[in-house]
């Protein structure tokens, strides 16, 4: 895994703007690592919105997923890609992180949103040879869905496959063999870990987890993290910080 965001710099960086913002010692080890990872939740989990955007106590406002490149470079980290089979009944899994598996049999990590799904299309050449091609498979609407299925333009075909989401799963129109979806994922639990030296935490590497996430996403992670605390940050004044603890 790329390196990301080192557990213990990010730690010491929001201890010292607590204490800068008159909050003190605010958080105990078991609560940093709460909140820091109710951080990365809040982060990814809303992949549509613009991070560059965020205020505390603000909804992220709602952009397409990798319509601008600093969201695709935000999430690059927890990207999978993976095959799946299309069971009789049309339908593949959303992965859960425990029972959905690819075409390999491996667990998928738990999805959040879903990129782009595709399929592979044998075309038959004039000198009777089979070339495949890759073709999108358009994820719709249900409204959408009902309009496509009595389409007499553009029905559902192999060549132009549709596919419905739905609580656990998607639904593909034809039926495929199988799939291949681009999705995120969410990131690894962080950790930081301790041992009790004269009575206080010690960080510990052995066990500690860092951040599953590009170190460019330090300050928006920090914004968010730091308005559990009740503190709110500029961006810039973060980035000063930042620099200023080498956390970047």
């Amino acid at each position: 895994m790329a390196t990301g965001i080192n557990i213990n710099d990010f730690k010491t960086l929001m201890e010292r703007i607590a204490r800068k913002s008159g909050k003190g010692d605010y958080f105990t080890p078991v609560q940093f690592n709460q909140f820091v990872n109710q951080a990365l939740v809040d982060f990814c989990a809303d992949e549509n919105g613009s991070r560059k955007q965020y205020q505390a106590g603000r909804p992220i406002p709602n952009v397409t997923f990798e319509k601008t490149s600093d969201v695709m470079d935000d999430l690059r980290y927890i990207k999978e890609t993976r095959e799946f089979l299309v069971n009789q009944d049309s339908e593949f899994g959303i992965p859960d992180g425990s029972t959905v598996t690819d075409i390999n049999g491996a667990i998928c990590p738990e999805y959040i949103h879903w990129k782009s799904i595709r399929h592979y299309y044998f075309v038959k050449e004039s000198d009777g040879s089979y070339t495949r091609k890759q073709y999108k498979v358009d994820v719709v609407t249900e409204a959408e869905l009902a309009d496509r299925l009595v389409s007499q333009v553009a029905p559902p075909s192999q060549r132009y496959p549709i596919a419905q989401e739905q609580a656990t799963k998607f639904k593909v129109y034809p039926k495929l063999q199988y799939v291949v979806m681009d999705y995120t994922r969410y990131p690894v639990t962080a950790v930081w870990n301790y041992t009790m030296t004269n009575g206080r935490p010690v960080y510990n590497p052995t066990g500690s987890v860092d951040i599953e996430l590009p170190k460019e996403c330090l300050k928006w992670l920090g914004m968010i993290f730091l308005s559990y605390l009740g503190i709110s940050m500029r961006d810039s004044e973060l980035i000063q910080w930042s620099e200023m603890t080498n956390t970047k």
